[in-house]
């Protein structure tokens, strides 16, 4: 079954570091995601940051200029054989950065 409620983009730095940016607009659901990273090497490093929150019409204000904010991401399931996996929350933002 299609899944429209993910988006996903990525790019390269000028020191080889690669962003990827996965988002899950799913209100209710985790969405787990599977990524094949070819040609990459065997020694991959994969950290990330999420943005979510448990409000769905939660925002930043003049105020408020923290209810919404990047944590630490620890829903990378595992990183073996070229695929990386991981469980994105609902309504959430993720960037990974593999080095």
């Amino acid at each position: 079954m299609l899944n429209t409620n993910w988006g996903c983009g990525g790019n390269i730095r000028a020191d080889g570091t690669i962003d990827i940016s996965l988002c899950n607009i799913d209100p209710y659901r985790q969405g787990d995601v599977s990524l094949r990273l070819r040609g990459l090497g065997r020694d991959l490093k994969v950290s990330g940051r999420v943005l979510k929150h448990a409000d769905m019409n939660a925002h930043n204000t003049f105020e408020q200029t923290e209810a919404v904010k990047p944590q630490m991401f620890d829903g990378i399931t595992n990183v073996s054989e070229g695929v990386l996996m991981a469980a994105l929350p609902p309504m959430s933002v993720v960037v990974l950065t593999l080095t």
